[in-house]
């Protein structure tokens, strides 16, 4: 379960508000203790479109549709319909939901929460404004036609903090109210007194801070003179306290991805400068290698190791800086092909012909022999020799004096495959999972004998990726030799 799915699932356990949440296809997974209470009905029993059986038949459909398509649109929904509790009663409920998202900020599901509105669809007329408004708990506040109030509830007493005897007869802003619920009271006076054809809506919600708690206000205009205000409150307190967690989880997060971000960034630039500073001196030291090579006399044993010697140690230095070189511009999404016709078997015999010599100090015996007549192919040539090249000289590292190295080439299913297998150490199947990992290495000390840094087959996995196919390994285990094979699609 992604860590903001399990965040949201404990904290909505804890509102007191009927909570739940889908998935991203809009399917409910998560009920909190508060709605299964209220259904009376087990979480199994309410998860996919279980909830929906509580939902009034009248109102089913619509409700159905409606988080269908806001899970489809990844939006915000708003809708008021009939829940069955758990006594066999319907209570209106409005019900909103919201969007949430994962850690990595793909679409997660909805997370909704419904508010008990029965009280403000009942029958007007079965309220009665002349009660004595001190004796209803509820919070009622009634006004004159020029808006002073003219009697408030204890409840609104408490909820306000005001004295029913020092704000009678006076207008909103005189009478001490939060300034808060004193504007959202004027603005509904003004929609519920308002006239013509399409009168405005007679309800209004707001949020309001009282004794250190976060409450959520709906307030509506009940008489038909518009004049008292009956208020339902719900204590938003831990939904409040949730969305701020939340919110300060997500910048710690983002925060956390800066500075991945801004190391990664570090990192890449190091690799590349010291690559470029290291590879200079390196051409200096194989230029003179070669001045060296044409003025002294080279037929004495120990001329010709020394010779031999620095130009070996100065092509395997250059081969790690190039996988440097391409290791950072593949992390920086900046390896680009150079693409041209060119003939498969011909790139493949290159490979095999530049190869040989090493193979022949080990007696590896390396043989190519295509299933099939000269594949015209289209791509980056020189990268895809590189792909070759690298996959070769592996299977001669990794094979012991006297071993077999065999490269095949086959058509199948529009792809050219290119297999090169050896007789040598195999790879083991804890590790084949993470052969293409950056860094990562067989065995470290033939390695770092062989002048490897496990960069080879991360870069050639990309490049055969680029031209649009594959690469894969296959080894039945230590001892059994290894088989890679380069998908490479053909020309259309």
């Amino acid at each position: 379960m992604d860590d903001t799915e399990n965040f949201l699932n404990v904290m909505a356990a804890r509102t007191p508000m009927l909570t739940r949440l889908s998935d991203d296809q809009g399917v409910y997974r998560f009920f909190n203790e508060a709605w299964l209470k209220f259904t009376g009905r087990s979480s199994d029993e309410e998860s996919g479109n279980g909830w929906l059986r509580a939902v009034h038949a009248d109102d089913r459909a619509g409700v159905h549709a409606a988080y269908r398509d806001a899970a489809a649109a990844q939006a915000d929904v708003e809708i008021q319909y009939r829940l069955r509790r758990r006594d066999g009663v319907y209570r209106w409920m409005l019900d909103r939901a919201s969007p949430w998202r994962r850690a990595d900020g793909s679409f997660g599901g909805l997370v909704g929460a419904c508010t008990d509105v029965t009280s403000l669809k009942a029958p007007r007329t079965t309220v009665n404004t002349e009660t004595p408004l001190a004796r209803l708990p509820s919070v009622l506040l009634r006004f004159d036609a020029e808006g002073h109030l003219k009697s408030i509830s204890h409840g609104g007493e408490a909820m306000f903090g005001v004295n029913a005897s020092d704000s009678i007869g006076k207008t909103l802003h005189e009478a001490n109210l939060p300034d808060t619920a004193a504007h959202a009271f004027g603005e509904l006076l003004r929609q519920a007194s308002a006239r013509g054809e399409n009168p405005a809506p007679r309800e209004i919600e707001f949020n309001l801070r009282i004794s250190e708690r976060q409450h959520h206000l709906l307030a509506s205009a009940l008489s038909d003179d518009s004049q008292t205000v009956l208020i339902v409150t719900q204590d938003i307190t831990p939904c409040v306290e949730a969305l701020n967690l939340h919110r300060d989880s997500v910048q710690r997060e983002e925060l956390s991805r800066q500075k991945a971000e801004g190391a990664s960034r570090a990192r890449d630039q190091f690799l590349s400068v010291v690559s470029h500073e290291l590879r200079s001196p390196l051409n200096g030291i194989q230029s003179w290698a070669h001045v060296l090579e044409s003025q002294i006399d080279t037929t004495r044993p120990i001329v010709q190791r020394a010779l031999a010697g620095i130009k070996t140690g100065v092509t395997q230095q250059v081969g790690l800086i190039e996988a440097l070189l391409d290791a950072t511009q593949i992390l920086n999404g900046e390896l680009n092909l150079l693409p041209q016709a060119y003939s498969l078997n011909g790139a493949i015999q290159a490979a095999v012909d530049g190869l040989q010599a090493e193979a022949q100090q080990k007696t590896i015996a390396v043989s190519f022999t295509p299933e099939v007549a000269d594949i015209d192919m289209h791509g980056d040539v020189e990268r895809v020799q590189q792909v070759i090249r690298h996959l070769l000289s592996n299977a001669i590292k990794f094979t012991n004096d006297g071993g077999d190295v065999h490269i095949g080439v086959v058509r199948q299913d529009g792809m050219a495959i290119v297999s090169v297998e050896d007789n040598g150490n195999g790879i083991a199947p804890s590790f084949a999972a993470t052969v293409f990992e950056p860094f990562r290495q067989v065995d470290s000390s033939q390695t770092r004998r062989a002048a490897g840094l496990g960069l080879g087959l991360a870069v050639s996995r990309r490049i055969a990726e680029l031209h649009g196919g594959s690469l894969q390994c296959e080894s039945e285990g230590i001892g059994h030799g290894s088989t890679f094979r380069v998908f490479l699609p053909l020309p259309h």
